[in-house]
């Protein structure tokens, strides 16, 4: 399970909007971006999220590749290493988010709309 206050990137929720829905996040830098589920899917566009550094995204997401190294013995040995990360999982985890935050102020607002309802 995936902490999302450990997250660089804040989820801030998604609108529908000419016809797309869009999902919003603050990246890194305190900047707003919006991005539809095909930009989301595109390893440079999650990537500019984080600001380039995907440390984050290998930690929480990861991809495994297998290497082989050879010794000096002429055995051959195979080591499980993470090599990037699963853009799909990020992609579905961040849009996760993004709805998870939509629906609490989507809530928020109609609890506070019947509180205030005479």
């Amino acid at each position: 399970m995936v902490d999302a206050s450990t997250c660089p990137v804040k989820c801030l929720g998604s609108r529908w909007e000419d016809g797309w829905r869009y999902y919003i996040f603050r990246d890194v830098v305190g900047q707003e971006r919006k991005l539809t589920w095909s930009q989301m899917t595109r390893r440079p566009d999650i990537v500019a999220l984080f600001g380039g550094n995907i440390s984050w995204l290998k930690s929480h997401f990861p991809y495994h590749t297998t290497v082989m190294k050879s010794h000096p013995d002429g055995s051959v040995s195979h080591h499980r290493i993470v090599s990037d990360f699963m853009i799909s999982d990020a992609a579905n985890w961040l849009a996760s988010e993004c709805l998870i935050q939509a629906s609490e102020k989507h809530l928020k607002h109609t609890i506070l709309a019947e509180d205030h309802t005479p």
